[in-house]
């Protein structure tokens, strides 16, 4: 079967706060749509578009892992720590990780970001302003 890498979609969001969870992820996050990311446009922030900033690596129709890219007024992109399907045990894993890793960094290059880092929070530090 055929890995694949696409955008998210609306009808991700039935799982992804279950695998937030079991990834061990900041669980004081009271909107978790409203902290990710939302989905790459320009103009007017559309509420209906929150969450939707990032890429999920499937396999037919089976979701393995996402990762939401931070686009920055800089050079830098920013990728969050990817979660995952734990469950997931399928031997090429680790090659479908590796597909989501370079699609992000090809994406961001195409955005002419020179450089991407992973995000990696200090839940001490993550308030509600």
């Amino acid at each position: 079967m055929k890995l694949q890498v696409r955008k998210l979609q609306e009808s991700d969001w039935k799982f992804l706060p279950e695998w937030w969870k079991s990834n061990k992820q900041d669980d004081s996050i009271e909107n978790l749509r409203d902290f990710l990311p939302g989905s790459f446009q320009i103009g007017n922030y559309e509420k209906k578009r929150a969450g939707l900033g990032g890429f999920i690596v499937c396999k037919e129709d089976d979701p393995i892992a996402v990762v939401w890219l931070i686009m920055t007024n800089s050079n830098r992109a920013i990728a969050t720590k990817v979660i995952s399907d734990l469950s997931y045990g399928d031997e090429d894993k680790e090659k479908a990780l590796q597909l989501l890793n370079n699609f992000v960094n090809n994406f961001a290059k195409e955005l002419g970001y020179k450089y991407i880092t992973e995000l990696v929070e200090n839940t001490k530090l993550v308030k509600k302003l």
